[in-house]
């Protein structure tokens, strides 16, 4: 005789309890069924998984959030057990991450070095330095040239300058090491605030 879906649920209701214990004495024999279970259907899985995290997105991130406040050792250590047996992984997620994050990047090394250097300072996000580069045409203030550009400070933080945007300018690396803690020369055109 085959069961209609309430009868099914009706079973399941009402021996919820007995299978608790079951499952609690078979342990073992439950996880080791869920895991061939999970491996024979893994692409059909993971593709229900995506559709549904889709289509509950933000209730989702609203969970971990919450879990992750309430259990942050616990998620802390699942991280980092995770790095430890996907070394591969993280070395391709940390090289992607830099080479799509180097505004950003550029913006928090600056700030920790003034930080480090005992300087106040104030907010200065990537996109800031995005605009500001974008401002002097992607080109080097000293030398004019277009190249790779790093944030110099127009007054070195060593002499008391400011870690702000009214204090950096786009440099390459080359201008900005041979500046090195010199204020900017008279030459350099009027900064864009």
């Amino acid at each position: 005789m085959a069961q209609t879906k309430e009868q099914a649920h009706a079973w399941y209701l009402k021996n919820k309890e007995r299978r608790k214990v079951l499952a609690e004495k078979n342990k073992e024999h439950v996880a080791s069924v869920k895991h061939a279970y999970y491996l024979k259907n893994k692409a059909k899985r993971k593709a229900s998984d995506r559709a549904y995290y889709l289509a509950n997105r933000e209730r989702k991130t609203a969970w971990q959030r919450e879990y992750y406040k309430q259990n942050p050792d616990k998620v802390k250590a699942i991280g980092r057990t995770w790095r430890v047996q996907h070394p591969e992984q993280v070395k391709m997620n940390s090289r992607e991450y830099r080479e799509t994050h180097r505004d950003y990047r550029a913006v928090h090394n600056a700030k920790r070095r003034a930080l480090k250097a005992g300087c106040r300072a104030n907010v200065f996000t990537g996109k800031e330095w995005g605009a500001m580069k974008a401002a002097y045409g992607y080109r080097c203030v000293y030398c004019q040239k277009k190249k790779p550009l790093t944030q110099d400070h127009v007054i070195p933080l060593a002499k008391g300058g400011l870690h702000d945007k009214a204090n950096i300018v786009p440099a390459c690396q080359s201008c900005n090491s041979r500046k090195n803690t010199r204020e900017a020369p008279s030459y350099q055109p009027v900064l864009f605030l």
